[in-house]
């Protein structure tokens, strides 16, 4: 979320008999979650903690445009999740809609979070768009778990290549 102050900035030169207003606008691009979306229990859209949420948008810096943008909407929307996956999957992209990414919480041997990883936090999130990206294409007779299973060297190749182009050092 974006946070918005407006600073006024006052002017006023010798001698002259007016001011002059100039207003500068600065942006937060890394808000908290904001307090109204909440549940009950704390949680932010989606079932990320404030930290997980706060991870997702700092990651947001080594995003390209387009992928941060469709990020933020996912975010905002609730369509990132964190869960247990298999120990080596940084990340996967829901078969049944073709819309939701779950970063994992439990990766490794020692159960690490992706979320707390600077690098493959924001490589995954760059992946996992470009599977939601293209599951979005697919011939609408095919669920989006049928598409994936039926070109799946076709979908990884693809979101490998989105992980080198649109990740930003």
């Amino acid at each position: 979320m974006t946070v918005q102050v407006d600073l006024n900035l006052v002017l006023c030169l010798k001698n002259a008999p007016s001011c002059s207003k100039i207003a500068l606008t600065f942006s937060d691009p890394f808000g908290l979650c904001p307090e109204k979306m909440r549940d009950k229990d704390g949680n932010c859209p989606g079932g990320l903690t404030v930290k997980e949420w706060n991870k997702v948008e700092e990651s947001y810096a080594h995003l390209s445009r387009d992928v941060r943008r469709r990020t933020a909407a996912r975010l905002m929307k609730g369509q990132i999740h964190g869960g247990s996956l298999s120990s080596d999957e940084y990340s996967e992209t829901d078969k049944l809609n073709g819309t939701d990414i779950t970063i994992n919480r439990d990766f490794g041997l020692f159960g690490r979070s992706i979320f707390n990883d600077p690098v493959e936090l924001p490589k995954s999130l760059i992946h996992e768009d470009q599977h939601v990206t293209d599951l979005a294409k697919r011939p609408k007779y095919l669920t989006p778990g049928e598409a994936y299973e039926a070109a799946i060297d076709f979908y990884e190749t693809r979101a490998k290549a989105a992980e080198k182009r649109e990740y930003v050092p």
